[in-house]
C-alpha cells in the first residue's frame, strides 16, 4: 500500500512539473511587453512601441529607450537587432537570454545631423522567439 500511494505521490510531482516550460525549444515562441523609457514627462500620445522624441533641432541625437519585458513562460532569445538605417544605432545583443518575467533595454540613437526630412520616423527591427515575429520599434519626431 505505501508503495502504491508512493508511486501516486511521484506521478502527481511528475505530472505537474510538466506544466513549467524551464526552456525554449526550436519553434516555441514567448510573449513581451514594450514599453518605451522616457527621462521626462510621458507624451500624451505615447504607444506601447513608439517612442515619441517630439521637436528636435537638426544636429540633436536622439537617445530612445525600449524596456522589453518577457511576459511569457519560456526564455526571451533575441538574435538580432537591427536598425532601419545608417543613421540610427542600436544596442548589441543581450549575452544571455531573457528569463520569464526579467526584461532587457533596448536603446536607439539618432543622428538628426544625417537627416534631410522634417518628420522623423526610424525602425528598429528585434528579432526573437516572439509572436508577432520580428518585433518592429518606432522612433518619431519633428525636426524644428
Amino acid at each position: 500500500m505505501k508503495k502504491i500511494l508512493f508511486l501516486i505521490a511521484l506521478t502527481m510531482l511528475a505530472v505537474s512539473c510538466d506544466t513549467e516550460v524551464s526552456e525554449a525549444e526550436l519553434g516555441d515562441k514567448t510573449s513581451v511587453k514594450i514599453e518605451p523609457i522616457y527621462t521626462g514627462k510621458t507624451p500624451i500620445n505615447s504607444s506601447d512601441s513608439v517612442f515619441q522624441a517630439g521637436d528636435v533641432v537638426k544636429g540633436d541625437v536622439i537617445n530612445a529607450k525600449f524596456k522589453i519585458t518577457n511576459t511569457g513562460k519560456i526564455p526571451l532569445i533575441i538574435a538580432g537587432i537591427k536598425a532601419g538605417c545608417g543613421c540610427t544605432e542600436t544596442s548589441k545583443l543581450p549575452e544571455n537570454p531573457i528569463a520569464p518575467g526579467d526584461y532587457y533595454v533596448i536603446e536607439g540613437k539618432v543622428k538628426t545631423a544625417e537627416l534631410s526630412t522634417k518628420k522623423i520616423n526610424k525602425y528598429i527591427k528585434i528579432e526573437a522567439n516572439t509572436s508577432p515575429y520580428p518585433l518592429m520599434l518606432r522612433i518619431q519626431g519633428e525636426m524644428k
